[in-house]
């Protein structure tokens, strides 16, 4: 039976010795997808998961160049870190890393609460109007409780293009490392404009490679009518996402009956909003954004309402959050899914960005050493 290896660290504090051990253990690897959320146990009690010690750091990054948002420029990624332990010396890491605009809860709201916490020195119930509280707290608390499995694996991702005729360049740059999906923001010029790049881009893209198309909302029906259309048929296109406005999202399930082309959602999401999709029988992919969704038990029931096509998504969080994910993505995929944990070029060399960007990311590549290191570059 195959092994996997499981890695983290103790506390450790006798006459003789104070600090951090770090282990390393091989245990055989169960057949099939991972969980990536395991019940606790009836017998185990809460005082093994009592946290002794709880700590949160701020943190502000600067894009390497401004993003527009629906908010306006967005020139820096915001968020906290937090650090949790227990008793027993286990350390959990979380990373809370609102956007507003996607539904989340606003950085004000979750220092509010990650403040009552410290001073409490543990967390509290977190409210639902605070996904990525609730997130954050979800993956340290697991780790203290032991019921995370996050496993160590690699899957390949694709890589972001730039809008208008910048991609063709940076396509070119990009298969030279390797990649082969990727994904182009339109809806930026003129259906004929970008018409003309998307042909060049068919010439440039690797003989096997596929394109995701980005509209971020920005088509009205008539325009994403021809947008679809002009791809029926087009087998190298492997799904046009937020095709339109989102007061218009509903309208993409008659647009997935008119036309062959796959479609996706990048909505804010939540457990009801997954199930009413599974009700309605979606027909297309599903792009998750773990980090501003809520808490591990919730995102279990999302990937098993959608399990062959929900594409994890990176948040463009630091190395706390993006780790957190890619393991998530790992344990909820299939070998050969395709994530879009991209964006990681986005920011400079600041002591939080320890991922290459590459076109096969690995869950596992960043340790706990390295994190801790990141946590004491926060103070």
């Amino acid at each position: 039976m195959p092994l996997i290896e499981v890695k983290g660290a103790l506390r450790i504090a006798s006459p003789g010795y104070s600090g951090l051990v770090f282990i390393s253990l091989k245990i055989p690897r169960r057949q099939g997808r991972t969980p990536i959320f395991q019940s606790p146990t009836a017998n185990r009690t809460q005082e093994a998961t009592l946290t002794k010690q709880f700590d949160y750091r701020p943190y502000r990054r600067q894009f390497r160049h401004s993003l527009q948002s629906p908010a306006g420029k967005w020139k820096a990624r915001e968020g906290f870190i937090l650090r949790m332990e227990n008793d027993d010396g286990l350390v959990g890491f979380g990373e809370v890393a609102p956007i507003p605009w996607f539904g989340t809860e606003t950085l004000a709201a979750a220092e509010n609460f990650l403040e009552r916490a410290a001073k409490g020195n543990s967390p509290s119930e977190v409210p639902a109007a605070l996904p990525c509280c609730r997130f954050a707290i979800s993956c340290a608390s697991s780790v203290l409780r032991q019921d995370f499995l996050p496993p160590d694996g690699n899957r390949r991702n694709a890589a972001l293009l730039p809008p208008g005729r910048l991609a063709l360049r940076r396509m070119s740059e990009l298969s030279g490392l390797g990649f082969k999906t990727y994904k182009w923001k339109v809806g930026v010029l003129t259906f004929e404009e970008e018409r003309r790049v998307f042909d060049e881009l068919m010439q440039e893209l690797p003989t096997d490679g596929s394109l995701r198309l980005d509209a971020n909302g920005a088509w009205d029906l008539l325009e994403a009518w021809q947008w679809l259309e002009y791809l029926e048929g087009n087998g190298r296109v492997e799904f046009v996402e937020d095709s339109l406005d989102p007061a218009l999202w509903e309208a993409s399930f008659g647009l997935a009956e008119a036309f062959n082309v796959s479609l996706g959602l990048d909505l804010p999401v939540t457990h009801g909003f997954v199930s009413m999709l599974k009700q309605r029988k979606w027909p297309g992919f599903l792009i998750l954004k773990p980090s501003l969704l809520g808490c591990l038990e919730e995102l279990q029931d999302m990937v098993n309402s959608f399990p062959n096509t929900m594409i994890f998504s990176s948040s463009l969080e630091t190395c706390f959050g993006y780790e957190a994910v890619l393991r998530l993505a790992v344990a909820g995929t299939e070998q050969d899914a395709v994530l879009g944990m991209g964006g990681q070029d986005l920011f400079p060399n600041d002591g939080l960005k320890l991922h290459a960007a590459s076109c096969v990311v690995n869950a596992g590549s960043v340790g706990f050493d390295q994190l801790e290191k990141a946590w004491a570059g926060l103070s």
